[in-house]
């Protein structure tokens, strides 16, 4: 029984090292756990209210572009755990992540309230087709859990506990999942749906910042912010600007299409996003060690190439099975719920796009972790090429069809993906005097 716990724990620290597959198994596996959950959820919810789809994936997508700061928040936490972890600082480790507690909390109460407020009103409620005023209360408190659970995962992230990470983000969408589909089935609707999504995201926060209870009953030292503040705007626009790549088409579709044709392209959208969760992990593990790396003066670009190389195999398998059999996929998960001849394309489009925005992805959090702030320029240059090309039809009176907008995601995801690769050929380049003087 000894040697069993003897092995475990040996296999648990070397999951823990400081190579890149160690913790990316690991939250690899934490996130087909987790996203398989978030993936069921999205299923059930189709299969029961295929009629309110929109709707909910409508509010879901408003929360995830609200609480981009909880991004932001948790890419600095992770990155100055990380370097005073590097530095052995605990009580810096401890202050910060008090002083991060603090105005997190006070934040996420102001916009959660406020955003409640905003979307009751009659021409926001009316033009996003909102229908449940119980569901807008829930996003708003859903709002405060999202931006307090970062200091405790990022926390966790920063000191490569990845294997309680992984453990808190499970829980998260398995609680989603459990009390979403329960209220639903009781008759709740999407009121039912995201009461289960603030069940989840509560429970992580809670547990998270247990699992760090004991940096954050630490006062700690003071030390200078002002380097925590001037990464946290490069981080927060960043992560907005992604946020709002992936999700606000969706929102989108709610304006622009009658209800059906919304519901079809929502439910496109959704089922391709499977196409980005998995390299999630990918960007989980490789953020801290690439911040890490560059905080002692190692080449981090070894782990990116290697980060690189698993988003593509993870990613081009689901996007082939997509692109390929869109049909079987939807007569095996929503069968009879939405019309193949509309869904199928969409889909097939759409995973493509998602495809390329991971990658994206996955250049913007290595320019976070080095203090290279191009690729998140580059993600902000595609949100504007996205609105510009939507406002530009619109003006023009020309009639956006779901498929049109599907196209629209690959152009601007090609040209984000291209343009990252050209932006690190030309820093490289760059560098490489440097290095020989």
């Amino acid at each position: 029984m000894a040697d069993g716990h003897l092995m475990r724990d040996g296999f648990l620290k070397k999951l823990d090292s400081d190579s890149i597959s160690g913790p990316a198994l690991i939250l690899i596996i934490a996130t087909i756990a987790g996203g398989g959950c978030n993936f069921l959820f999205q299923i059930m919810m189709q299969n029961t209210i295929p009629n309110q789809i929109s709707e909910l994936n409508t509010l879901l997508s408003i929360l995830y572009i609200i609480s981009v700061p909880a991004g932001a928040v948790q890419n600095v936490v992770v990155k100055f755990v990380s370097k005073y972890k590097a530095e052995n600082n605990d009580d810096a480790i401890s202050y910060i992540m008090r002083r991060t507690f603090i105005l997190v909390a006070g934040l996420g109460a102001a916009i959660g309230i406020v955003t409640s407020f905003i979307l009751c009103t009659d021409t926001i409620r009316g033009a996003l087709k909102l229908t449940s005023t119980t569901a807008i209360a829930l996003i708003g408190a859903a709002i405060f859990f999202s931006l307090l659970q970062p200091v405790g995962s990022g926390a966790l992230q920063g000191f490569q506990k990845f294997t309680k990470y992984g453990t808190q983000s499970m829980m998260n969408y398995a609680l989603k999942l459990i009390v979403g589909f329960g209220a639903v089935l009781a008759g709740y609707g999407v009121a039912g749906a995201i009461g289960g999504v603030i069940t989840g995201i509560a429970f992580a926060s809670i547990l998270s910042l247990f699992l760090v209870k004991d940096h954050l009953l630490n006062k700690g030292t003071p030390v200078k912010t002002n380097e925590i503040w001037r990464s946290t705007v490069p981080s927060m626009v960043g992560m907005l600007c992604y946020t709002i790549l992936t999700n606000v088409d969706i929102i989108f579709g709610a304006i622009l299409f009658d209800k059906d044709p919304a519901n079809y392209y929502t439910s496109a959208s959704t089922l391709a996003k499977v196409a980005l969760f998995l390299p999630t992990a990918v960007v989980g593990a490789m953020y801290p060690k690439i911040a890490r790396a560059y905080e002692e003066g190692r080449d981090p670009n070894p782990i990116l190439k290697r980060s690189l190389a698993m988003m593509l195999v993870l990613s081009l398998s689901v996007c082939a099975v997509y692109v390929i059999a869109p049909e079987f996929i939807l007569n095996v998960l929503v069968r009879g719920v939405y019309p193949l001849e509309e869904t199928a394309p969409l889909m097939r489009t759409l995973a493509i796009a998602m495809l390329f925005i991971g990658l994206g992805n996955i250049f913007m959090y290595y320019g976070l972790a080095v203090n290279a702030h191009s690729h998140i320029m580059i993600m902000g240059l595609s949100v504007a090429v996205l609105i510009g090309a939507i406002a530009f039809l619109s003006i023009a009176g020309i009639a956006i069809t779901p498929y049109m907008l599907s196209i629209i995601m690959i152009i601007v995801g090609a040209l984000n993906a291209s343009l990252c690769v050209i932006a690190l050929k030309l820093s490289k380049r760059k560098m490489r005097p440097m290095s020989l003087r």
